[in-house]
């Protein structure tokens, strides 16, 4: 065989094989990019384990307002335990509430402090703290997700992980 005839050959090889890389490429990126937020989607019921934390849901609960007419308020509460090697902070903060399609559902107000509210602070290796975080959503909000951003001042919509709640 002469080697126009193989340089032809390998030229035709490579520009297929070419092809075909940026197609496997382009199809993850479309299908990364086509799971949205929802990749790191969780049940309400599951615990999510993120940088040596375990974060849970323990109780969520609807109660009517006064304040807000077409509004209640979403009471969750969340166990979080530290089970890394190195003290861990945490905050109420962190936490957030959307829909599925990432509306605004809540509005602002104040809620009362009953006692079992979560706070801010450090936890220990080991140790472990429950409370509970409120919004004022829309009485007929769907699709609920609770959200963690761990740079609780985040504004690029960017978040760590969810629970979808059962509604």
């Amino acid at each position: 065989m002469d080697k126009n005839k193989k340089d032809d050959i390998k030229f035709w090889f490579f520009k297929k094989a070419y092809v075909l890389v940026t197609a496997l490429i382009a199809g993850v990126l479309i299908g990364l990019a086509s799971l949205g937020g929802e990749r790191f989607n969780h049940k309400q019921n599951e615990t999510v384990k993120f940088e040596g934390v375990e974060y849970s849901i323990t109780k969520v609960e609807r109660n009517p307002v006064d304040l807000y007419e077409d509004y209640v308020e979403l009471k969750v509460t969340i166990k979080i335990k530290n089970k890394s090697k190195e003290t861990k902070s945490y905050s109420s903060w962190n936490f957030g509430v959307t829909n599925k399609k990432e509306e605004e559902i809540t509005k602002a107000g104040m809620v009362t402090d009953d006692g079992t509210y979560l706070k801010s602070g450090d936890l220990e290796p080991g140790e472990e703290v429950e409370g509970a975080i409120s919004w004022f959503i829309k009485k007929d909000a769907t699709d609920i997700r609770v959200r963690y951003v761990k740079e609780m001042f985040n504004t690029s919509g960017k978040y760590d992980f969810q629970w979808s709640l059962d509604n």
